[in-house]
């Protein structure tokens, strides 16, 4: 090839790996610059779809995420849900053995040591839970064990797409 053929080509490469864009962390530490609380957290919540098809209208997704605070050395743990309202029942979420059923909302964010929480309800109409969790239940949602959310008679997986960024933040918990 010659040089007046070559020289344009490489100029475009150049441009257009310029204009990739970066990969998301699927793990991200923030720190809560009001409150000096370092936050733990997956890139976006993972996505948990009916197992059976539900009501007409009624919303087919559940969001689950984890996420962990510093606060000078001071650590803990949160499993983060968001489910549709109006569903009347408070929803429960397995991880093989482990069970816990969620009876309180999201509590305000200041009182877990935030300015707001790490993640942001994906819907008007979704209703958010916030449970402390403990090694166990990290352990659990970082393995290839398989977990769900009921939410009455409906059951809420995922298709796995997720476990390896839970992994993640299960070995980054670990350090």
């Amino acid at each position: 090839m010659s040089r007046r053929v070559l020289l344009p080509l490489c100029a475009a490469a150049i441009g257009l790996a310029a204009c990739a864009t970066p990969a998301v962390e699927a793990v991200q530490e923030r720190l809560d610059r009001d409150t000096g609380t370092t936050v733990i957290r997956l890139a976006s919540p993972a996505l948990l779809l009916a197992t059976a098809p539900r009501a007409r209208n009624a919303d087919p997704f559940v969001y689950l995420a984890p996420f962990a605070t510093n606060r000078m050395g001071a650590r803990a743990a949160y499993l983060w849900v968001a489910t549709p309202s109006g569903e009347g029942a408070a929803p429960a979420v397995t991880c093989g053995t482990l069970s816990a059923a969620l009876q309180e909302l999201a509590p305000p964010a200041d009182s877990l040591g935030l300015t707001r929480l790490p993640y942001r309800s994906p819907a008007e109409w979704s209703v958010v839970y916030v449970m402390p969790i403990d090694s166990a239940w990290i352990e659990c949602l970082g393995s290839d064990v398989a977990f769900e959310v009921i939410l009455g008679e409906d059951h809420f997986a995922t298709d796995g797409a997720r476990k390896a960024d839970l992994a993640q933040f299960a070995a980054r918990i670990r350090e």
